[in-house]
């Protein structure tokens, strides 16, 4: 085939030119990231079965040829002095030392970005190696692979104590049930109680643990991951017990709180998932213990550790489900770990989304790294994890080209990881590395705008449910509609609260918040009389952490009655719908002449057809109506603050709109915001903007398939602008074009206020 024997030559020249310009003194990385992966094309997927037919063939020629182009152009601008090299100054792990949330090598912070299972090799030119996050299996010493040969093996098959009680679902890597892939077909599900299991742990964890030195690349000592953990076990029941004293101080109080009637300590014994008896306060008590328990495991396995190795930052993790209605059962605590025990906090990217990346930043506020050691995400979300909060990133997966297994999953192989996405991989790596000080300007930047995360409400989720529930519905939804906001959104938790750090944001929304304990709301009263605005959509304080009715509402000045989540009710619209008042098809949700915040700006809200009846109870103003006149949006003033109060569920456009105008009345102006030609707000691009040695920078990620052609909003003179991947520079223009499922980072410079 001809085009191949073209690529060949195209890719023999471009290495010449490379070899050529490094004699010379230059920098020629990202030349040599383009000729690694056109090489990738001609010497592996060529070659490969799935990549056979004459059509796939030539567009791997085809890539080849452009790649190599598009690298000897940069070479040639270079050496001809037409634009400034790309330059990168690479770092070994042993020259990096933990400060807060980041590594630094002297004054300089660096991102590290790996590929599994990669220490050596070629492509260590361009990443890190993995074993910078190694995942060593000492939460209880043993895995699925290799239990057999630890002493808790003997253990579990010599006293029947050892194994777990009363949970029959995954065994959360503790070691192996029948869905394990990998190790042997015996079921080996330990109880974490049993003194003969805690004995045999100790010694499998010291002995797992490396000595300091003795891995010469680990930043971080990862002692397991996608961690759950359940058991009924006699020993579970006695410890339930002693907890419940010392919760609640005595038998009489515990009855109290659960409604109960028990005559003595010991007649209590833990509910159980598959029978629960519906009470909720003896569930949430249980499921609250269920997590300190685990918590504390994590603590004595890190006491383990330590006696080893004194100095390796240690985490663990769970984040899989820091917002399912499970966690309580599974006994996954994230913001306990990182508190109790964790020196850095474990992510592991499944999906599109930077949520549990936020949610984690939020906990660690600035004090530890956030890492993940098995990125599952897709190489589009790079950019967004790292610009809110990542570390250290290790992506699945890049193996050998021999390789035979999970190769739809493989980068080198995969037929739907095309070239250009490779290419994409290795570049974002590259980027991140050498824009690590800009980059991490925006975790830095807190934003005034918080959701709640609420352990009240997700421990009360019913035990025997696998389905989302309305607070991790709503919770979701708001954080997805609130994407674009120009000053982002963070989360906010009652430990926080507790903590008093409430009066560090603007705006705090509470997402069908329906469990509170009182004393949660009592900071988040204090909030808004102190001048913070409270937004609270959904079926939010309606009960106590026990589930008992709560006077939440009223004490706010509200009397609400119905629910959004009544079954009974089976009214319900499109969240959106391609009228507008007075055209036939208008079905009006909410009066749209009603809800403004200033007179020239009447802005639309659109929700769906359920609705909750609300009243004022004092002077609360009526912002909107629905179209029978009754109150839609209300407005309370309390003290110096202001609480917002929505009787329905509004679709993701109207949540932006509302939480716009929330931080705009609250006074956050973004420095610079990116908005559609038109001059509309886009609903799907992100944006921020931070103030950085005497510049701003600015970042927009492009979610679209399509370039997205955008203006800069802002009141600063700039006059000039920056791209700060590709090095481009010019006098400012607000119109930017952002390629298509990518990120841009601009430098926007000659603002009188930051020169």
């Amino acid at each position: 085939m001809p085009e191949r024997k073209q690529a060949q030559a195209a890719a023999a020249l471009l290495a010449a030119k490379i070899a050529s310009a490094q004699q010379r003194g230059s920098d020629t990385i990202y030349p040599e990231a383009l000729l690694f992966v056109a090489r990738l094309g001609l010497d592996l997927r060529s070659h490969l079965a799935w990549f056979s037919s004459i059509e796939q063939q030539r567009d791997i020629y085809h890539y080849v040829l452009s790649a190599c182009a598009r690298a000897e152009a940069e070479l040639d601008d270079v050496m001809a002095g037409r634009r400034p090299p790309r330059t990168l100054v690479r770092h070994a792990p042993q020259e990096l030392q933990l400060r807060g949330a980041y590594w630094y090598a002297g004054a300089e912070p660096v991102l590290v970005t790996a590929m599994l299972y990669n220490n050596d090799g070629p492509l260590m030119r361009f990443f890190h190696p993995h074993d910078v996050v190694p995942c060593l299996l000492t939460t209880a010493g043993a895995s699925r692979y290799d239990v057999e040969r630890t002493p808790l093996y003997e253990a579990f098959k010599r006293y029947p104590e050892t194994h777990r009680v009363g949970y029959d679902g995954w065994c959360g890597h503790l070691i192996r049930d029948r869905w394990s892939m990998g190790g042997g077909n015996e079921e080996v599900v330990i109880c974490l109680e049993s003194p003969y299991m805690k004995h045999a742990m100790a010694e499998a964890i010291k002995a797992k643990t490396p000595r300091p030195g003795e891995l010469p690349n680990m930043l971080v000592h990862v002692m397991e991951g996608e961690l759950s953990y359940c058991c009924y076990c006699e020993y579970t029941q006695e410890m339930f017990r002693n907890w419940l004293i010392e919760r609640h101080g005595s038998l009489e109080r515990i009855n109290q709180v659960w409604g109960t009637s028990y005559q003595t300590i010991n007649d209590i014994r833990t509910p159980h998932h598959e029978n629960w008896d519906g009470n909720r306060a003896r569930w949430y008590d249980f499921a609250d213990f269920n997590q300190q328990r685990f918590t504390n495991h994590h603590v004595w396995a890190k006491s383990q550790v330590r006696q080893v190795d004194p100095v390796t930052p240690v985490t663990v993790g769970g984040i899989y489900y820091a917002f399912s209605a499970r966690q309580g059962l599974l006994g996954v605590d994230n913001e306990a770990w990182i508190d109790a025990m964790c020196d850095a906090a474990e992510a592991e990217a499944f999906g599109p989304g930077t949520m549990p990346t936020d949610f984690l930043w939020a906990v660690c506020d600035g004090r530890k790294p956030i890492i993940d050691l098995e990125y599952h995400s897709d190489i589009f979300n790079w950019w967004p994890n790292f610009l809110h909060g990542y570390a250290i990133l290790a992506m699945w997966w890049w193996p050998g080209a021999d390789a035979t297994d999970m190769l739809d999953s493989s980068v080198p192989h995969s037929p739907s990881i095309p070239l250009t996405e490779v290419e994409k991989l290795v570049v974002n790596a590259l980027d991140i590395q050498r824009l690590s000080s800009e980059i991490i300007q925006f975790p830095l930047a807190r934003s005034p705008f918080a959701l709640l995360y609420s352990r009240g409400s997700l421990l009360q989720a019913p035990p025997d449910t696998d389905r989302t529930i309305p607070y991790s519905a709503d919770l979701e939804r708001l954080y997805n509609a609130t994407t674009p906001l120009d000053a982002g959104r963070t989360f906010i938790t009652e430990r926080d609260l507790a903590q008093g750090q409430a009066s560090r944001f603007r705006v705090i929304a509470l997402p069908s918040v329906t469990y509170l304990a009182p004393e949660a709301f009592a900071d988040l009263k204090t909030f808004a009389e102190n001048g913070g605005t409270l937004l609270v959509l959904g079926d939010s304080l309606r009960a106590d952490q026990y589930a008992r009715p709560a006077q939440y509402l009223a004490k706010l000045g509200l009397s609400v009655s119905g629910s959004l989540d009544d079954e009974s009710t089976t009214e319900d619209t499109p969240e959106r719908q391609p009228f507008g008042p007075g055209e036939p098809g208008w079905q009006p949700r909410l009066d749209t002449e009603a809800y403004h915040f200033d007179q020239a700006d009447p802005a639309l809200l659109v929700g769906k057809a359920r609705r909750l009846t609300v009243e004022p109870l004092g002077d609360g103003e009526v912002l909107a109506h629905f179209e029978g006149g009754q109150p839609g949006v209300m407005r309370i003033q309390t003290g110096r603050g202001k609480v917002y109060y929505v009787a329905a569920r509004l679709g993701e456009e109207s949540l932006l709109a509302l939480a716009e105008r929330l931080l705009a009345e609250a006074g956050v102006r973004p420095i610079a915001a990116v908005r559609e030609l038109d001059g509309r707000q886009p609903t799907d691009i992100e944006a921020r903007s931070v103030e950085y040695d005497g510049a701003v920078l600015l970042y927009v990620i492009n979610p679209r398939n399509e370039p997205a052609t955008l203006r800069i909003q802002t009141d600063r003179p700039f006059t000039g602008v920056e791209n700060l991947r590709t090095l481009e520079r010019g006098q400012y223009d607000p119109t930017i074009t952002v390629p298509a499922r990518d990120t841009a980072l601009f430098r926007l410079s000659g603002s009188p206020t930051t020169d």
